[in-house]
Parts: C-alpha cells; sequence; structure tokens
C-alpha cells in the first residue's frame, strides 16, 4: 500500500541562512512533487525570497542560481544608523507604540522578488506579526488574528508581492518595518507559531500534523538564539505563548561559521548552506520512507559539491524521468 504523500510544506525562520537551505531543500521537496500539487506553502521570514520564486513555477536549479548570485547586502541596503535606531527602540519601549524604523531597508529585496513573481503564487502563503496579531497573507487575502483567534478581514485581496515578501521578514530593529491597512509589522517567527510555524497550518488549513513536512535551521535551537527570539517578541509587542510544533518531519540543516542576520556571506559558505538544506532534506524523506536509503546515499555521492546538485537537477529537468 502506497503511503500518502505529505502535501503542506512549512519553511521556517533564520534570515540568511533559512533563505539558502530554503533553497537547497526544494529540489529535494520536488522528488515528492511540483509547487501546484501542494496544498500549501508556508513561508515564514527568511524562507519567504526562495519560497516566493518555487511557488511562482521558478526551477530549483534556477532559484538556487540566483540565490548565490544575490548580493545580500545590496538588496538589504543600510539606511539608519544604529545609534538612531537604539534611540527609536527605547522611545518605542517607553510609549508602547510600534517600532517604525531600522537599520536596513528591506524594499529592493522585495521588488527583486517581486521583478520575477509579479502574481501572488496559489499554493504560498505567509504570515507576519502585529503586537499580539498574527497576519495571514495569502492569494485569496489578507486576514487579522487575534489571541482568541478571532479573524478580521483586512482585505479580500492579495497583498503585493514585494510587500508579502518583506512584511514576514521584518526582524526588529534591523528592517524597517512594513505598514499595512494601518497596521505596523514586524517578522513572520516573532509569533505564537514561532520558527517554524507548522501550527498556523494546522490551526488556519486544518492541515493534519501527517500532511506537513517542515524546515528550520538547526542553528535556532540554541539557547542564545532563543533568547534573541525572545528580545525579538518583546521588541514586537508580541506576549503570546510559543506553541510546539509537530509535523511528519521537520528538517534542521546544519552549517557553521554562518550567523543568520549575516548579509555578506561568500559564495563558498553559501555553496556549503545550499548542500546541507538539500541532503538535510532528502535524509529527511529517507526518515519518513519517501526515499529510500540507498538513493539518499546515491544522491549524496553525486551532489558532494554544488556543481553536482546543479548537473543532477539539469539531468531531472531534461528527463522524462523523475528517477534519482
Amino acid at each position: 500500500m502506497l503511503k500518502p504523500i505529505p502535501h503542506t510544506v512549512v519553511l521556517g525562520a533564520g534570515g540568511t541562512l533559512a533563505c539558502l537551505f530554503s533553497a537547497g531543500a526544494i529540489p529535494g521537496l520536488e522528488l515528492l512533487g511540483r509547487p501546484g500539487q501542494f496544498r500549501s506553502i508556508w513561508v515564514c521570514s527568511g524562507s519567504g525570497p526562495p519560497g516566493f520564486l518555487w511557488g511562482g513555477g521558478k526551477s530549483p536549479r534556477w532559484i538556487i542560481s540566483k540565490m548565490l548570485e544575490y548580493d545580500f547586502e545590496r538588496m538589504l541596503p543600510k539606511v539608519n544608523s544604529w545609534y538612531t535606531v537604539s534611540k527609536a527602540v527605547l522611545k518605542s519601549q517607553w510609549t508602547g507604540e510600534p517600532l517604525r524604523t531600522g537599520v536596513r531597508d528591506s524594499a529592493p529585496l522585495g521588488y527583486r522578488i517581486a521583478k520575477h513573481v509579479p502574481e501572488w503564487p496559489l499554493c504560498v502563503k505567509t504570515l507576519a506579526t502585529c503586537g499580539n496579531n498574527e497576519i495571514v497573507f495569502t492569494a485569496e487575502g489578507v486576514w487579522e488574528y487575534g489571541p482568541n483567534q478571532d479573524r478580521r478581514v483586512i482585505s479580500n485581496e492579495a497583498a503585493p508581492v514585494e510587500l508579502g515578501v518583506r512584511a514576514t521578514a521584518t526582524v526588529p530593529m534591523h528592517m524597517i518595518p512594513v505598514e499595512f491597512h494601518g497596521r505596523v509589522l514586524t517578522d513572520g517567527a516573532l509569533n505564537r507559531h514561532s520558527r517554524c510555524p507548522t501550527t498556523i497550518a494546522t490551526i488556519h488549513d486544518g492541515t493534519q500534523v501527517e500532511d506537513i513536512i517542515g524546515l528550520v535551521p538547526a542553528k535556532g535551537d540554541s539557547q542564545q538564539s532563543r533568547w534573541l527570539m525572545n528580545i525579538g517578541r518583546h521588541l514586537a509587542h508580541n506576549s503570546q505563548p510559543e506553541l510546539t510544533q509537530k509535523a511528519a518531519i521537520i528538517v534542521k540543516p546544519v552549517t557553521e561559521k554562518i550567523r543568520t542576520l549575516d548579509f555578506s556571506i561568500p559564495r563558498a559558505r553559501k555553496e556549503t548552506a545550499v548542500l546541507a538544506g538539500f541532503h538535510s532534506m532528502i535524509s529527511g524523506l529517507n526518515d519518513i520512507d519517501f526515499v529510500s536509503k540507498r538513493d539518499v546515499e546515491k544522491l549524496v555521492a553525486k551532489t558532494q559539491t554544488i556543481d553536482g546538485l546543479l548537473e543532477w537537477l539539469d539531468q531531472r529537468e531534461y528527463s522524462e524521468s523523475a528517477c534519482i
């Protein structure tokens, strides 16, 4: 009897690490199906750029090439000093008003992704934080959920793609917040759904746990990362208790010498992160019996380098067979 294939993907938070890991994981996910064959692809924070590109029809090979090519420093330029932003933070904490400034501007990043994906992909969903409320963006509209899960319609139409990409990745202090319909939005990981928001799918979509595949950098499990997340929640004025994340598998890639908010990563380290995302995903698929151990070993042997991974992707793209 064939095992049912999970139909919901959740790509979690983690800054540039999440972006690179997700880009690497996407070709592994395509062993299960193309974006349109998944019920939902939830993206959060740093996984937004590759997730939107994938949902918008770009090939895994193209996405990986772009993530390796992009200069994140240029697409997230510094526009304010830390001194200026620190003063604004103190004022925000004193008055209780949302923080409306940040060191970097994410508008060029949003513009670049929207240039390639001008319309909101049907399968892609993302979320942002607004105090104790969560803002959910979809192709069908935008909704706000309060602490009691009461739903308010913000818009019956999809938001612009560039706004969705930016809103979910607005790390307090680091990025200028996005404002939408009178709401100041911050990072999608700074609410109760946290870094790998599988619960957003179970609660809002009614998805069964066994129908979800999640991905989030393992680095987020460290004590330092948890401490920084708590600071982020405080700056976002969110006091909701964090929910426990569950899925068929939650893949947690590992790599060294890359910080989650490092925007000047050398290409060699980018390649290492992409490969880690790919190898972790196919290993995870083996754990739930969707890819055999023998196939995993064959794939790892073929894809020890980024050139090997790209060559394998070329073979799959131009072959009538989807075999490993």
